[in-house]
């Protein structure tokens, strides 16, 4: 049976509402170019990414080195998070004194901005040149142009780190807590939710858009595997919104990805048309899928009409609420990032409270995958080329090589608490439309 109508959400969601942050976030560079490089390895602009690691002065292969003296250069590095600067730290471990002039790269994409007084007026080697953000900047910046003059040295002036410091505007809490009356209830194994037309489910699944656009159309479609039927809940801030069971619309449905193998059209598919036309410019969605009957199995839900701007600032989070019948299902969740556009190289990664990249293991790899199936993607991932979703109106949207996906075990993972993925593209410079997929099983 087919149901669209208003619903009312009987447990109660945890918020996980940007708020202002007001510590300072340390972060070293994540990535790095150059006008010139010694070579592509040693001496690359890439030395002067991460923590320091050239521990005295001298001639080094893990600093970053131009590929001749007595020129000008410039060092350009990028930071993971944008944020209202307060301080710049450029760790220098040969001959310094080359420096002339440092900018900050705005991440809107606007004019650099150039910091007054910023020539190094000569530093220890090895030695931290240090600049306090004195100037009027409240601007969100995540990116620092060092320029250099090395005739005025007449040699290599090497650079091994560098460091920002600033305050983040806004943050996602991805270790949120669940309020005492969830943390101690022991019946249902998820989220309850009620139609107007008397179809409910206790096991539900929640995925939750982060400050989602007003003004826009998206399509929410939950297609269950194996004879999984779901029922597909649409909510707003206030907990109350669509839900549907069986949409004829959603009804053609397939996909293929490498967590779920071939899922197959079904009648019991279900699908939100809708539209943000919430007062506030921005405001938290939620894509609830329970079991219709409180069955349990497994489900992909996507949601199409996303698109990644320069507006949207580090990218688009979603957070997932881990739930007990998750837990029971025994299925780690995996959440897809698909390109419409072909210039667009998405990215995903687990991010905590202040949007920085988590961080895993003894050396501290991110949790974040750029390119699916490639040695850059965290964890077990699959190249997504020969994988598509579906679309409306019958259509497929095909997997490319630089989509990403992100597969997240739940060993240690706690009831009720989140994981939050950031969806953004590689370095920020590639944008366009995308569909999101998550694979999730409900025990």
């Amino acid at each position: 049976m087919r149901a669209i109508c208003l619903i009312v959400i009987t447990v109660m969601f945890l918020g996980v509402l940007p708020a202002a942050a007001q510590d300072e976030l340390r972060q070293w560079a994540s990535w790095a170019s150059a006008t010139s490089e010694y070579t592509t390895t040693d001496y690359s602009a890439m030395q002067a990414t991460g923590e320091p690691d050239t521990e005295e002065c001298g001639d080094a292969v893990t600093a970053w080195a131009s590929s001749t003296i007595n020129s000008t250069e410039a060092l350009t590095v990028g930071f993971e998070t944008a944020v209202i600067p307060t301080e710049i730290n450029i760790y220098q471990t040969y001959n310094p004194g080359a420096i002339i002039r440092v900018e900050l790269l705005p991440e809107d994409g606007s004019d650099p901005i150039v910091l007054s007084d910023s020539a190094d007026p000569g530093t220890d080697c090895p030695g931290v040149f240090s600049l306090t953000i004195t100037d009027e900047v409240s601007t969100l910046v995540n990116g620092v142009v060092i320029y250099l003059d090395q005739s005025q040295i007449e040699d290599w002036n090497e650079i091994d780190a560098v460091e920002l410091v600033g305050i983040p505007v806004y943050g996602v809490d991805a270790e949120g807590s669940a309020s005492s009356e969830q943390a101690s209830y022991d019946g249902p194994s998820g989220l309850s939710v009620s139609c107007d037309d008397g179809t409910s489910f206790d096991n539900g699944v929640e995925v939750r858009v982060i400050q989602m656009r007003a003004g826009y159309t998206y399509t929410a479609t939950a297609i269950g595997l194996n004879g999984f039927d779901p029922v597909l809940a649409v909510l707003d801030s206030s907990g109350r919104g669509l839900c549907t069971d069986d949409d004829p619309n959603a009804a053609s449905y397939s996909a293929y990805l490498p967590t779920t193998g071939e899922v197959a059209p079904s009648s019991t598919s279900s699908q939100v048309y809708f539209a943000n036309n919430s007062n506030n410019a921005f405001e938290d969605v939620s894509l609830v899928v329970g079991g219709f009957g409180n069955t349990t199995g497994e489900f992909v839900l996507m949601l199409e009409g996303m698109a990644l701007t320069t507006a949207d600032g580090s990218g688009d989070p979603f957070s997932l609420q881990v739930t007990p019948g998750m837990l029971a299902s025994g299925v780690s969740p995996s959440v897809y990032m698909i390109s419409v556009v072909g210039q667009m190289d998405p990215l995903i990664a687990l991010i905590d409270q202040d949007y920085n990249f988590v961080q895993v293991g003894d050396k501290g790899e991110y949790v974040a995958c750029d390119n699916a199936g490639y040695s850059d993607c965290w964890g077990e991932s699959y190249e997504l080329s020969n994988y598509y979703v579906p679309r409306s109106d019958g259509r497929a949207l095909a997997g490319g090589s630089y989509d990403a996906m992100l597969q997240i075990g739940l060993s240690n993972a706690e009831p009720w608490n989140f994981f939050t993925f950031l969806m953004r593209s590689s370095q920020m410079q590639t944008f366009g439309d995308y569909v999101v997929a998550f694979h999730i099983g409900i025990g």
